[in-house]
């Protein structure tokens, strides 16, 4: 019987992938072995190289996945208002990051345990991203939509403060609270329209939601 191409491969990869990011998220990138990570899946560890080269590949991995994840699930929908617009990024922010806790918790603690080189491919992939909130907020400056308070570098500490507030989410946020997913959302989207000055809250759900 032929086998088909790659698809022992692809599902052991997965695999390795799913029980990577549980125990670094739980343990940390130090100190989990590439021998813990071959029993968690039922692999001899000489087997586990032939998907994963080294530890460090292996982390880069997680974290550049994640990243391009992130980029490529957010269609942005340029013609909308810059409230809409940034009402939209910030709800696709949270639920996708809501979606991938794992991965968003070793992505925002492990990028410090990547080599250099490796290190500058991730923080570039993070400034595209990044940018995508700066020209949200440079275009609701120009058209009057957001006041930032006319301070030089208003747009890039702003964006930076958004980001910060957001990062924080994955940290409280338990399936048990009060709130779910879709209301912490549109509450913290509303909240990011009124740290730019928008004048008016968005109720209703718009484009790019992020999916599990």
């Amino acid at each position: 019987m032929t086998r088909t191409t790659g698809s022992d491969g692809e599902r052991t990869r997965a695999a390795l992938n799913e029980a990577a990011l549980k125990l670094i998220a739980r343990h940390g990138y130090e100190a989990v072995s590439m021998r813990q990570l071959a029993a968690e899946i039922g692999l001899q560890q000489a087997a586990l190289y032939r998907y994963i080269p080294s530890k460090q590949d292996m982390l880069f991995a997680l974290l550049h996945e994640h990243m391009v994840a992130l980029l490529a699930s957010c269609q942005e929908q340029v013609e909308a208002s810059p409230p809409r617009r940034l009402y939209s990024f910030i709800n696709h922010h949270v639920r996708f990051h809501l979606a991938r806790r794992d991965a968003t918790h070793v992505s925002n603690m492990e990028l410090r345990s990547l080599d250099a080189d490796k290190r500058v491919v991730i923080l570039d992939l993070r400034t595209r991203y990044e940018e995508k909130l700066r020209a949200i907020l440079r275009d609701g400056v120009s058209s009057g939509a957001f006041d930032l308070g006319g301070l030089d570098g208003e747009v890039e500490l702003t964006a930076r403060a958004i980001i910060q507030m957001l990062t924080g989410v994955v940290v409280w946020f338990r399936e048990t609270d009060r709130l779910p997913v879709e209301a912490v959302s549109r509450i913290y989207s509303n909240m990011a329209l009124r740290i730019v000055g928008a004048k008016t809250a968005i109720r209703e759900e718009t484009a790019c939601i992020a999916t599990a």
